[in-house]
């Protein structure tokens, strides 16, 4: 299925002009707006409309809490990115769970690249 070439060159310059920025300046509302962008967008937004009515809802429900949220890869595994300043692990775990998905938790950010350990035999 074929997207639109201006719906490509949207794509690219949210993640330039918006996802790349936000988080170099740590701007969480910009950071909110620009993955909202991306999965209203393109392939994304095909991806996202291909969910289940939950999978929907719970990524709709985070926006109107203004809390960043987007679909991973290609489904159903939605992420969030929640500011420091607000507790919102229990809102998304309450939510979840309401709604009939499963919260898998909170993991932080590796900013170390791939780390490999040699497995003991």
């Amino acid at each position: 299925m074929p997207i639109k070439n201006i719906t490509v060159l949207e794509t690219l310059a949210t993640v330039y002009h918006g996802v790349i920025p936000a988080f170099q300046d740590l701007n969480y509302p910009a950071l909110f707006k620009s993955i909202m962008n991306l999965n209203n967008c393109g392939f994304k937004k095909i991806e996202v409309n291909l969910q289940s009515k939950q999978t929907k809802k719970f990524i709709k429900l985070c926006w109107r809490n203004n809390i960043v949220c987007g679909l991973s890869s290609f489904g159903p595994i939605t992420f969030s990115i929640i500011n420091d300043e607000y507790n919102y692990e229990y809102f998304l775990l309450n939510e979840a769970k309401k709604i009939g998905l499963e919260y898998l938790g909170n993991f932080g950010f590796n900013n170390n690249g791939v780390i490999c350990k040699k497995i003991k035999e």
